[in-house]
């Protein structure tokens, strides 16, 4: 049960598409194939949210599992990892700038 300093720290909640819904929906338990139908049902409440980018801000700051702000728990993974690897950049130009200029060969 949610209380009311939670409730003031999220207001936007009031406005979600998925109020009401079952939570369960949004916190699939295993990769099987319900589950993944769950995981699109909940994605498409999300896509037609109109507190979409306050839902992922917060699920970016404070939630690992479930489906949150039109993303599932990989793709806010992916995001986080994007900027932690935008945020290395600005603290090591240089980096960067070797990054961008020196072939890859790793593969070689």
């Amino acid at each position: 049960m949610e209380t009311s300093s939670q409730s003031d720290e999220r207001p936007w909640q009031f406005r979600a598409a998925c109020r009401g819904i079952d939570p369960e929906l949004f916190f699939p338990k295993s990769s099987s194939r319900e589950d993944k139908a769950r995981t699109e049902q909940a994605l498409d409440y999300c896509a037609r949210c109109e507190v979409r980018d306050d839902c992922l801000d917060y699920a970016l700051r404070y939630e690992e599992f479930g489906t949150w702000g039109g993303k599932t728990e990989e793709d806010r993974g992916r995001i986080l990892l994007e900027r932690k690897r935008e945020a290395s950049k600005r603290v090591h130009p240089t980096a960067q700038a070797m990054d961008e200029t020196e072939p890859n060969t790793e593969r070689l």
